[in-house]
């Protein structure tokens, strides 16, 4: 159950940035044993002079913590950060929340969005994601960086915008004194659950909803 969610609030999206930045995280964390183990049987059949042959143990032990180290300062705190890193769009805001010991939390209203753009690199394109910005008249422009599927994204923040009930872009005042939820024209409907994986395309995104279709990987779950 999410407790952050306000009363007729429904997620949409659930997401982390794509996983391209992975990338060189996985390549250094399968090397870098790889060379200490050759590092290593170097050591253990190499020709000490008879001053150095009692350091031969010390040496081996301190390039394995120095690999270690190493493993845990880059692949691993990349992959942490990457883990803890989400992008979640709901029925009423964009929800950003990133940090490992240290959490931030960032909410921005849909109602006060005024312009939304995503820009694309080379290979952003190949993988179809990219960066969004968002412009809004509370805080200054947010970039959210790598969103998975980013048209998609962009889309469905879109649809989430046209659908807010009139009370959501008039104010709390008009929402005090309007009438009840569900009674304007715009009031949205139950939100379609899609959840982005940031390792696939197509097949990564899924959807639920009555009668409709199924994509992909199994149906995000709240």
């Amino acid at each position: 159950m999410r407790n952050w969610l306000v009363p007729g609030e429904q997620v949409i999206v659930l997401s982390r940035p794509q996983a391209k930045r992975l990338a060189w995280p996985a390549v250094v964390m399968i090397l870098l044993p790889t060379v200490l183990g050759v590092a290593s049987a170097w050591l253990s059949r190499a020709r000490w002079a008879p001053g150095w042959e009692p350091w031969r143990p010390t040496v081996s032990l301190l390039a394995g913590l120095v690999v270690l180290v190493i493993l845990l300062f880059y692949p691993v705190r990349k992959y942490l950060q990457w883990l803890a890193t989400k992008y979640i769009l709901t029925s009423r805001r964009l929800v950003l929340r990133s940090g490992i010991l240290v959490r931030r939390h960032q909410d921005i209203p849909l109602f006060s969005v005024r312009t939304l753009s995503v820009r694309q690199g080379v290979l952003q394109r190949i993988f179809r994601s990219g960066n969004i910005t968002l412009v809004s008249g509370i805080d200054d422009a947010v970039r959210v960086r790598d969103v998975p599927e980013v048209l998609k994204f962009k889309n469905l923040a879109l649809e989430a915008i046209a659908e807010l009930p009139h009370s959501a872009l008039l104010g709390d005042d008009a929402r005090a004194s309007g009438p009840a939820a569900g009674q304007y024209p715009g009031e949205p409907r139950p939100a379609d659950r899609y959840r982005i994986d940031p390792f696939a395309g197509d097949a990564g995104r899924t959807r639920e909803a009555e009668g409709g279709e199924r994509f992909g990987t199994e149906p995000y779950r709240r």
